[in-house]
């Protein structure tokens, strides 16, 4: 990891990258296609597999109805996604496809692989290590003698090279500590990319933890990864979901067979939170002390009662939803925290409000 943060430090065009990651290399890939539409385009079509009878792109499109980029080609139009720091949506893929019809070719660029098959949407998947293979590919067959463009392809291609190897140490292993606030963390904050580094471990735990759930014949329900937790949408549902608050990743366990209420499991940094919230016809505070007086939920297995918290009130609050905590210890596998969460599974799909 050192190695690499030492070339990406050492590049100008990373450096200019942090200030908006996503748009600098969409800009970025526009200006190539756009500046070399032949040779460009030709590399493009033969990276994505794609044969038409002209290679030349025609047009280049930033940001055209929401889209990243758009490549027109003679007879076919190329839609390219383009997720550098953002975990892929499957339901933001999907409705775009929808909106922009089933006549073109659908692209998805990304750094972080995706935990869905986009084949199944009908995308083609594109990593940025194969970006950098068909920008490689473009320098050595170019006929340009601009130096300064072909130099600044090469500083981009070394970078996405070196950005792509950094992600590779990002695994997650079962025998792994959990312990995604530690030394790595901050290495990768003095570089700007530690939310990087979080969406990459936090979209592979949450694979693993549906995985966890789906080995387990105790467990009726398969558990859905989704962008966002709807109620009105996921009722009676499992659902898994990440999101990255203030420089910490959150992972989200949410079930509800029931009107008006949800209870889940939250992975909030280095905190274990168990937590109901009610709306409508129902009170988060009467359902949850209900809950918690019958003993089916806000008990934690792995700590002592006394070490939970809050200390003086029975829940932290946070708008309607209610919660109790417990730290995770940083020394805990993720093969143990694994077995935690499936348990608490368990406890999750059986709950519930009988007032």
């Amino acid at each position: 990891m050192k190695n690499i943060i030492d070339n990406l430090n050492q590049s100008p065009l990373f450096n200019l990258s942090l200030s908006s990651k996503e748009l600098f290399h969409s800009n970025f890939i526009a200006w190539v296609a756009d500046t070399y539409k032949e040779e460009f385009g030709k590399a493009f079509l033969e990276g994505i597999n794609l044969t038409l009878e002209n290679a030349t792109i025609q047009k280049v499109y930033r940001e055209q109805k929401n889209l990243d980029l758009t490549f027109e080609y003679q007879g076919q139009t190329v839609i390219i996604e383009n997720k550098v720091k953002s975990v892929p949506n499957k339901d933001q893929l999907i409705k775009y496809r929808n909106k922009n019809g089933t006549n073109k070719t659908y692209i998805l660029l990304t750094l972080i692989t995706p935990t869905f098959n986009p084949k199944s949407i009908d995308w083609q998947l594109l990593t940025y290590k194969d970006l950098y293979s068909i920008l490689t590919k473009f320098v050595a067959n170019t006929k340009s003698n601009n130096q300064y463009h072909l130099s600044m392809i090469k500083d981009y291609t070394t970078f996405i090279d070196n950005l792509w190897l950094l992600t590779k140490t990002f695994a997650v292993e079962k025998s792994d500590p959990y312990d995604y606030l530690g030394k790595e963390y901050h290495t990768l904050k003095e570089i700007r990319l530690h939310d990087l580094y979080t969406k990459h471990k936090y979209n592979r735990l949450a694979k693993l933890i549906q995985e966890s759930i789906a080995n387990d014949t105790d467990i009726p329900l398969e558990a859905t990864i989704v962008p966002k937790y709807d109620h009105s949408k996921y009722k009676g549902q499992l659902t898994i979901s990440t999101n990255f608050v203030r420089g910490k990743g959150v992972i989200n366990i949410d079930y509800s067979n029931e009107k008006d209420v949800t209870y889940g499991i939250m992975l909030d940094g280095n905190k274990y939170d168990l937590y109901t919230v009610a709306w409508g016809s129902k009170d988060s505070k009467t359902v949850a002390n209900y809950l918690k007086d019958t003993k089916q939920w806000f008990t934690f297995d792995f700590i002592k009662e006394e070490d939970s918290y809050p200390k003086k009130n029975d829940f932290n609050k946070f708008n309607k939803l209610l919660y109790r905590c417990a730290k995770i210890k940083n020394t805990t596998t993720i093969e143990e925290l694994l077995k935690i969460i499936t348990k608490d599974v368990k406890r999750l799909i059986t709950l519930k409000f009988e007032h």
